[in-house]
């Protein structure tokens, strides 16, 4: 069992040498995601103790597989959080929109045999 303190001390050092995503952070400390989330989660909120110790400077767009996440990039310091960009492009969220319309229309019933496409998809909407 490790001291408390001991890993906000090596993710504090680890931070004042370069920037690091979560993910990162866990494999050079070799600790698990939880250790290491609760850690920075405290460690960004300030303080009356200490302040704020580390902030958001970059967001990671990272894919795993067929997810894409969009990871925060850590470093030592007391600035603002850069702001978090949009998780999807309005070319996406138009595609979205237009397979949950052809989702509402493939749940058919008897009842829609008679209507239109566009009767249809105006009642989606």
């Amino acid at each position: 069992m490790t001291a408390w303190g001991n890993t906000t001390d090596r993710i504090l050092l680890l931070l004042q040498d370069r920037e690091l995503t979560k993910v990162e952070i866990c494999k050079a400390l070799e600790l698990d995601h939880d250790a290491v989330s609760s850690v920075l989660t405290r460690l960004k909120r300030p303080s009356k103790r200490f302040g704020k110790r580390i902030y958001i400077c970059d967001y990671v767009r990272a894919v795993n597989g067929q997810k894409h996440h969009i990871r925060p990039v850590f470093t030592a310091g007391k600035k603002l959080d850069a702001r978090r960009p949009e998780a999807f492009s309005a070319k996406v969220r138009s595609l979205t929109y237009y397979y949950r319309m052809v989702a509402k229309r493939r749940n058919n019933s008897i009842f829609n045999m008679a209507l239109t496409n566009r009767e249809i998809f105006k009642e989606a909407a």
